[in-house]
């Protein structure tokens, strides 16, 4: 399920969401795990930024606090885009938590 939901204008589906990643986080702390990898909505939305740094956000607060990294998958469309990743991660505002998965595929964003 992407950090969001499947869309980004029910704050119902979103809260679901980030209770979801939240709870894979817990069994990232019981297997031993020290990261877990989530992914973007694939929604073209005006909002997209904004919603996914927030959702990712209280993710990323939970995970920091079990010291579990968050990754974020970069395999659709939508989160393919270095610069959106980039600028997520600048909402985050924790970039050691959170981290995106093969940008380093992305030579522009080096």
């Amino acid at each position: 399920m992407a950090i969001t939901g499947r869309t980004l204008a029910d704050p119902a589906e979103r809260a679901r969401a980030i209770a979801f990643s939240k709870q894979w986080i817990d069994v990232a702390v019981a297997i031993g795990s020290p990261s877990v990898r989530t992914s973007i909505s694939q929604a073209k939305d005006s909002n997209l930024t904004s919603a996914t740094g927030e959702s990712l956000r209280q993710v990323v607060e939970h995970a920091a606090s079990k010291n579990v990294a968050v990754h974020l998958e970069n395999d659709n469309p939508v989160s393919e885009d270095p610069f959106l990743l980039v600028q997520v991660i600048d909402k985050v505002n924790r970039p050691v938590a959170a981290r995106a998965a093969g940008l380093w595929q992305y030579p522009e964003c080096a």
